[in-house]
């Protein structure tokens, strides 16, 4: 599997449509400028910040595709370089930019043809402004995440305000997810974000955060309208000087989506619960136990993830990981997932993860919503499978990280016999300038 050097390939920025700042917003950032130069905070430019990290990602999959496809088998190389720049603007502002460079190479097998492509991304790019230590104010393409991934994990474009008094913060955002288009990746979706939450911090450890979430707009990809809100309650809770955490989490979705004239009703609950506890002996072992739950009912009545999540999390509180399984990999609907792992610190630098996954459909359906595989169940049986990963990573300081990945999927009853296993690997190494 050969690797390339990617080089920089310059492209203009193609902008999908103009910007309009609406007069409030404009009234709010030149209030916001004034407030703190009145307060006596500096407006002085100083010497801009660069920073740079080079990504090498391997990976190595099969069985994953359909009955229809004979190469099963599919191989990728890909290199990233991303380049930082942050410029402060005193005590008051600084505008923040990130750029990604990459270069891949995907196979099917050694008999086709490999698909080659260089690609750079826009990540981000945002002006940050902090009139008071406890307030924030940031316009522009930024990122967008939640602890568990479950709400969203995405670069969203738009507005977003910040407001803290001691351990409560409040956040408030408008968003899209392509406001402009700074990227050779073609994002269709033109979705309006509405965001508020409400963290409560009692220690670092320690976060419960309501929140409501609405989504209203073209998904242009296959051209249905939606109008959702998800409404919930996310808790990553760990008592102070305590070898026990747990987390847990509660939403409900709400709206509707139309689809070539059909109006179809969405609603539906979903939750999550864990439990972790770590020995405090030798490499420091963690156990840990895990369910998460959607409702069923008609396919397009169910429960559904906002679109935007990624589902990374780490469930001992040691490596960020698909939480769900490596290789299914489903969306959190009309499905119930049992997760057993356990953990350990094998020296201050490498840290090993083992998770065992077993899946049930809620209502028998032909359908496996957002998976990462491509063969679907028949509808007859609700045992999706089991799948089992190995998590391994090396940390040498704030430079070098490695991340090595294996994961297998079993197909349970609810497939057609016969089916083959389904597996992938995977090897990440960082190197931050």
């Amino acid at each position: 599997m050969p690797l390339k050097i990617p080089y920089m390939v310059s492209r203009s920025l193609r902008l999908r449509k103009e910007l309009h700042l609406h007069p409030w917003l404009t009234a709010s950032v030149l209030l916001l400028l004034n407030t703190s130069t009145a307060n006596g905070q500096s407006l002085g430019i100083s010497a801009p910040e660069f920073g740079a990290s080079l990504e090498l990602n391997l990976q190595r999959a099969e069985a994953q595709d359909a009955d229809f496809i004979n190469d099963r088998d599919t191989a990728l190389a890909e290199i990233e370089l991303t380049l930082d720049v942050k410029q402060p603007f005193g005590d008051l502002a600084e505008l923040v930019g990130r750029l990604q460079l990459s270069s891949r190479s995907f196979t099917r097998d050694e008999r086709n043809n490999s698909d080659e492509r260089f690609a750079y991304d826009l990540e981000r790019l945002f002006l940050e402004v902090n009139p008071h230590d406890n307030l924030r104010f940031r316009l522009g393409r930024q990122a967008f995440d939640d602890p568990m991934e479950f709400i969203w994990d995405e670069e969203l474009d738009g507005i977003r305000l910040s407001f803290d008094i001691g351990d409560i913060e409040l956040e408030l955002s408008q968003t899209r997810e392509d406001g402009f288009e700074a990227s050779t990746l073609d994002r269709v979706d033109e979705i309006d974000n509405t965001y508020a939450a409400v963290t409560i911090s009692p220690n670092k450890n320690t976060s419960w955060t309501p929140y409501v979430i609405y989504r209203t707009g073209d998904e242009l990809g296959n051209s249905p309208q939606i109008d959702n809100t998800w409404i919930g309650l996310q808790a990553i809770v760990q008592p102070k000087n305590s070898s026990w955490r747990y987390w847990l989490h509660a939403t409900a979705m709400d709206g509707t989506e139309t689809e070539a004239g059909t109006e179809i009703n969405l609603e539906g609950r979903a939750y999550q619960l864990g439990i972790n506890w770590t020995a405090n002996r030798a490499w420091k072992p963690t156990l840990t136990f895990a369910f998460s739950h959607a409702t069923g009912g008609e396919r397009d009545e169910r429960f559904r993830q906002t679109g935007l999540h990624g589902n990374d999390f780490a469930l001992n509180d040691k490596s960020t990981f698909r939480y769900f399984g490596e290789v299914l990999d489903p969306e959190l609907t009309n499905i119930r997932i049992l997760t057993v792992g356990i953990g350990a610190e094998i020296t201050k630098k490498w840290t090993a993860d083992v998770a065992v996954h077993s899946y049930q459909q809620v209502e028998l359906e032909d359908n496996l919503r957002g998976s990462d595989i491509d063969f679907e169940p028949l509808g007859l049986n609700d045992d999706l499978g089991i799948g089992a990963d190995l998590i391994v990573n090396y940390e040498y300081g704030k430079q070098l990280n490695l991340l090595m990945t294996a994961g297998r999927f079993v197909p349970g009853d609810a497939f057609s016999e016969g089916r083959d296993d389904a597996w992938i690997a995977r090897l990440e190494v960082e190197f931050k300038f």
